[in-house]
């Protein structure tokens, strides 16, 4: 058996492609990816996230993408469990799921929309473009 890289010693692979919990000593479920044409296997890491290990490279690459996320969102005035970034996404930051949701959009006529809760708990139909406006700091457009 060959210790699976990244994960601290938790999970190993054989050589027939099998991978094991060396915690629980079990052997995980693998699975068919019909796209890539290997076995697949679903991992959970030590900071609970879960992650799929294809079996033609075995090796856990850190997923850095939500850091670099939250180093573009800043957080908007008057809405603070929202943040947005400069080309609009709109992110709900205290979703109760363990990462920061994306909030849907609608459009009226030519204009985006999102639906937002204030501080004060009341919600809102708030302009994408304001929201950014008031989050870096420019003034938002007036109602019609």
């Amino acid at each position: 058996m060959t210790e699976i890289q990244g994960t601290n010693g938790k999970y190993d692979i054989t050589e027939s492609g099998h991978v094991y919990n060396n915690r629980t000593h079990t052997r995980l479920t693998r699975t068919w990816s019909e796209t890539r044409h290997v076995f697949k296997t679903r991992l959970y890491l030590t900071d609970g996230s879960r992650y799929t290990l294809y079996h033609d490279n075995p090796v856990v690459k850190p997923k850095n993408k939500l850091e670099k996320l939250k180093s573009e969102l800043v957080q908007v005035e008057g809405y603070s469990r929202y943040s947005v970034t400069d080309y609009g996404a709109v992110w709900n930051m205290t979703d109760h799921r363990r990462e920061p949701t994306l909030l849907q959009t609608y459009q009226i006529g030519a204009v985006d929309y999102v639906r937002v809760t204030s501080d004060e708990g009341k919600r809102h139909h708030r302009r994408i473009k304001d929201l950014v406006a008031r989050a870096f700091g420019g003034a938002p457009t007036p109602q019609a």
